[in-house]
């Protein structure tokens, strides 16, 4: 497939060109910090020739994906697009997106990355056996400004979506945020209430859900792609497994075999506005 880059100056955009040439697509960027007439490769991607491209991934930072994946999606013969997480900055943006894909029938797929974890696939569980969930999700970028909600949460709220199995957007029930480098929610998904932790001033990364059920202890570390689980029986009992798959890989090659999520990241948005909208109840009283 032929893959415009919209974003390839990035961090993540540098990242996709690797993974999609390593996966033998054919590669066309567009580098959108400069302007014309400094075009190299591009810069305007409204300039851009679609007629030969099959694919668009968008990484750009979230203010402008709506404007451009809008854009492509309604351009003849752009039959897949791919959003860098979050979707968009608000959910009625999303929400546009998401029924504009369908009338145009283009597949829309947003990149929540951490589903494609290896270590994820064998945590989609019974909601009927969970007791507890936490989330915990830290490291050391003091020097971010992005929303904490919207740019670290989501992650784990699309997580939780994924292992239950939840269609839904779950409802708010507490939420607090200290500064921009610290936030905590707890949100109730159908009766499992789950606690949410992010923070960007811990010198340790940390990106971990722990899960109780009625026989197990499951305990995910993300970052290093492994899964322990515990009898709660017995503690000497335990079962443990690790992977060095690549996610982006396996993300990509989703993306590229049709699979399309673009429902369930506006549900994502919506509940990081959710969780905001909570915290300002909370400030103003």
């Amino acid at each position: 497939m032929r893959v415009l880059i919209v974003g390839s100056e990035g961090k993540m955009g540098g990242y996709h060109i690797k993974a999609c040439k390593d996966l033998g697509h054919e590669v066309e960027r567009c580098d959108t910090r400069f302007s014309p007439p400094y075009i190299y490769p591009h810069t305007d991607y409204r300039l851009i020739p679609t007629d030969e491209i099959d694919a668009v991934i968008i990484a750009t930072p979230t203010l402008t994906h709506y404007e451009i994946a809008k854009y492509f999606i309604n351009c003849k013969g752009i039959k897949r697009v791919f959003i860098e997480k979050p979707m968009c900055e608000k959910s009625a943006e999303a929400y546009e997106l998401v029924e504009l894909a369908k009338r145009k029938n283009v597949q829309l797929m947003v990149g929540h990355i951490e589903r494609f974890n290896p270590v994820m696939k064998n945590m989609i569980l019974n909601p009927n056996y969970i007791r507890d969930i936490t989330t915990v999700r830290r490291g050391y970028t003091p020097e971010a400004t992005s929303n904490i909600i919207s740019d670290l949460m989501i992650h784990d709220i699309d997580n939780i979506c994924y292992i239950l199995n939840y269609n839904k957007v779950p409802r708010v029930i507490h939420s607090i945020i200290k500064g921009k480098h610290f936030a905590q929610a707890l949100l109730d998904y159908n009766g499992i209430v789950v606690s949410h932790q992010v923070g960007r001033q811990s010198k340790r990364i940390i990106r971990e859900i722990r899960v109780i059920t009625k026989e197990y202890h499951y305990y995910v570390d993300l970052m290093n792609k492994s899964l322990s689980v515990y009898n709660n029986v017995d503690e000497n009992s335990c079962y443990g497994e690790q992977s060095n798959d690549d996610a982006l890989r396996a993300e990509l090659c989703a993306f590229f075999d049709g699979y399309d999520n673009a429902e369930q990241a506006y549900r994502n948005v919506k509940t990081c506005e959710n969780i905001m909208r909570m915290v300002m109840k909370w400030k103003k009283e």
